[in-house]
């Protein structure tokens, strides 16, 4: 069988158009954007599953949901944990190991609440490379207004952040 080499290069020419068309029922199977949202209370022994779950979002929209166990300087030889308030942050650190750097995630300390003797955590937030300072890395977080951080339907996934 011959083909004329203009219908040919017609038909070579619409074969991209019409690979690129997505039926309407595909398109709506697409899976929506998910937002995580870290759930429960922050104490000593699972600190680092925070401090974590934000160090490996950087520059992503994360939700929390947390009560966060205080732990001042004189806990911290104990457990490795600081939390509290620390001039205009609340900051949340947790070291690995005796010789170890840590994390550290801090936000403005009116985003924590302290409400029966835990600091309660809610919201959207951004979560921002601070850098590293002696040995320590630092997040930071910013509020996000939850309707953009769901826009076009994302779906929130709640996440234990531990026993």
């Amino acid at each position: 069988m011959r083909i004329a080499p203009g219908l040919l290069a017609l038909s070579l020419a619409l074969t991209p158009i019409a690979a690129a068309t997505v039926p309407a029922d595909a398109a709506a199977a697409t899976p929506k954007r998910t937002v995580p949202r870290l759930v429960g209370a922050v104490t000593p022994g699972n600190a680092a599953r925070y401090t974590t779950f934000i160090a490996d979002r950087l520059d992503q929209v994360v939700a929390l949901r947390l009560s966060v166990t205080p732990g001042s300087d004189g806990d911290f030889k104990a457990s490795n944990y600081l939390a509290q308030v620390s001039g205009d942050l609340f900051m949340v650190f947790k070291r690995a190991g005796a010789t170890e750097g840590g994390i550290e995630v801090v936000l403005p300390k009116g985003e924590a609440r302290l409400v029966g003797g835990a600091y309660v955590v809610e919201g959207f937030f951004v979560v921002r490379s601070g850098g590293m300072h002696q040995g320590t890395l630092s997040y930071g977080l910013e509020r996000m207004d939850p309707r953009i951080a769901t826009a076009g339907g994302a779906v929130v996934r709640d996440m234990p952040v531990g026993p």
